[in-house]
This record gives C-alpha cells, structure tokens and sequence, in this order.
C-alpha cells in the first residue's frame, strides 16, 4: 500500500503551522476503495514547536468559499495536538503496511510531516528514498486530473490524487503489457522468417 498525504496549511513555507491533515492508504495499480485517514490539528500547538503563520496565508483562507472554510474548522470534531496526530499517522502507516509517501510535489506536504517528527523527536515512519511526487507523474502522462467536490479539504483532495495517480499506474502497467507482447510479436515473426 502507498499514502497519498495532503494538509491545509497557515503558511508556505518549510514548517507551517498545520490545520488539517487528509491521507487515504491505496494501492496504485489497482482500483479499489480508500482507507481514510483524516484529523483536525489545533494549529497553535504546531505554533509551539516552531510553525509558523502568515498574513499572506490568513488572507488567502478568508477569500475561500465557505464550505472549503468549514471543511477546516469542524465544531463537532475536536482539533489535536499535532503530536497525537504525527502518533496516528504512525500508526496508520504502520497498520496499513504503508510502502511509499506520495505528495502533490514531493517538497511539499512529506517533507512538513518529516520536519514535524523532527521538531518533535519522533521516528520520522517512512524512509526519505520513498516518497513520490504526483506533479511528476501528471505532467509526464498529461492525463486530465479528477475534478474535487470540495477544493482545499486535504481528505478531497488526497483522494482526488491517489485516483489520478491509479489513473496513471495503471495506464503505464497496460501499455507495457502491450509494449512486452508486441516485442515478443516481432521476435517470433523474425524466428519464422
């Protein structure tokens, strides 16, 4: 299994404090259901082990539609500590047997979770030589990405990417299917000529 990652964000930058986090456990070449995982973080205590807000950030969040804004702050859904939210995401890497961490860019949303288990002196759960980037894999099949319901909800939107990146797997998978019976084709050919 792989981990598409996405977090909504108070800043940009290289440890940002983090207001939600959306994940779904997937196996790129097969269609099949999700296994969710989504948590609300209480922001300042991101604040606390150095993340940082911008204005910039705020303003951007406030220009949002309403519904992407509710997605983030849930009245009925406790935010966390992001110690007790890197805890749960340890553990449902290692509940789901998680291989590689994919991002929407691979220097984005897993290097803010590495810097996190840092910060906090917590075994960072996957190796740095696995993560993935599925800006690469977009830009290199051209595919048409997979409309969202709700923009800027990180679980609607690392679902969105763990289809796309099945979409292209799965795409790849199939055409080297097609490449290897075609050489095999060809040499048969050659051996009867």
């Amino acid at each position: 299994m792989d981990l598409m990652l996405d977090f909504e964000t108070l800043d940009v930058g290289s440890m940002p404090a983090l207001i939600s986090v959306g994940a779904v456990a997937f196996d790129p070449y097969v269609n099949d259901d999700f296994i969710d995982f989504e948590r609300t973080i209480d922001a300042e205590t991101c604040i606390k082990v150095g993340g940082s807000v911008s204005f910039s950030t705020i303003k951007w969040w406030m220009m949002q539609n309403q519904e992407a804004r509710k997605k983030i702050y849930k009245p009925d859904t406790p935010a966390l500590s992001i110690e007790k939210v890197l805890l749960d995401i340890r553990d449902f890497i290692k509940d789901n047997k998680i291989k590689k961490v994919w991002g929407h860019g691979a220097n984005f949303d897993p290097v803010l979770l590495d810097n996190y288990y840092k910060a906090l002196d917590i075994k960072v759960p996957f190796m740095y030589y696995n993560v993935r980037d599925t800006r690469t894999i977009f830009d290199l099949t051209g595919i048409k990405r997979t409309e969202i319901t709700v923009k800027h909800n990180a679980l609607e939107d690392a679902r969105g990417q763990a289809i796309d990146v099945q979409r292209c797997c799965i795409g790849f998978k199939n055409l080297m299917q097609e490449v290897e019976r075609l050489q095999a084709e060809i040499a048969e050919m050659k051996n009867n000529a």
